[in-house]
């Protein structure tokens, strides 16, 4: 195992320490705090109104570095930037606001699901987990597939693992959600 990787590796494992609430605080330490809201507040407000169909966007995003924005709430609520899910369950505007984000790598991200699952017993973060996140990881590191989109391109190249130490990360989360 080159070092490089072996010190990027027990830095995700360690991640799987801590509580939720931790590993946001370290990635609000490690990234700094999110530049904006998720979506323009009167535009957000228009839109649960229903007087427009799609709310404005806040210049919050990071993925040209590599970075996903992840709704700190999600441990509470589901699919916080699904515009249905937002509709149908009319979320606050301050679930959107820039203190509730933070900025995480791929593998963090997966591992913030994680840690979602293990501390809500599955009812929030699995989706995520299962149908979004862990099968880029597989496809990319794995199968060592190359995503279609640039951005997905940046996001792997800035979490990148090869795919041994992949391996090892998923069948330590595994591990840890207890589905090995």
């Amino acid at each position: 195992m080159d070092k490089e990787y072996g010190v990027k590796l027990a830095y995700y494992e360690s991640l799987l320490e801590n509580s939720y609430a931790e590993a946001v605080a370290q990635l609000k330490e490690k990234y700094g705090m999110v530049e904006d809201d998720y979506f323009r507040e009167k535009s957000y407000e228009r839109f649960l109104n229903g007087k427009i169909k799609f709310p404005e966007k806040g210049n919050f995003s990071k993925t040209a570095l590599g970075l996903y924005c992840h709704h700190v709430n999600e441990n509470h609520h589901e699919h916080l930037a699904d515009l249905e899910w937002i509709k149908k369950y009319q979320y606050s505007f301050e679930l959107q606001q820039k203190e509730q984000l933070v900025y995480c790598d791929l593998f963090e991200h997966l591992l913030l699901q994680a840690l979602i699952m293990k501390e809500t017993s599955n009812q929030f973060g699995e989706t995520e987990f299962r149908v979004v996140l862990a099968p880029d990881v597989i496809n990319f590191y794995s199968r060592k597939l190359e995503p279609k989109t640039k951005w997905k391109k940046v996001i792997k190249q800035r979490a990148f693992l090869p795919s041994e130490e992949t391996e090892q990360l998923l069948d330590k989360v595994m591990g840890f959600l207890g589905t090995v």
